[in-house]
């Protein structure tokens, strides 16, 4: 799926910052499955951006601007085909 690469960048911020998951879960409220899904690319960053950023700070825009390029890409795609 095309947001692994993005849930490799947020794990790795994570991991940068000495964070667990557990904790991560504790400061931003988000059940840690949810984080986990995040990180193993099958559910969207964005859904969760704005209290991820409560913890992992500025870091996170990076991975959300290629998830941005991600879906840009996908509908590009798309519409392509109905052209």
């Amino acid at each position: 799926m095309a947001f692994l690469e993005v849930g490799y960048a947020v794990r790795e911020l994570r991991e940068q910052k000495g964070l667990g998951l557990r904790e991560v879960a504790r400061r931003t409220g988000i059940a840690r499955c949810h984080l986990a899904d995040v990180e193993n690319g099958t559910l969207s960053l964005v859904t969760f951006a704005p209290k991820l950023s409560r913890a992992l700070g500025r870091g996170l825009i990076g991975p959300l601007r290629r998830e941005h390029q991600l879906v840009e890409e996908a509908l590009r795609k798309a519409n392509a085909g109905r052209e």
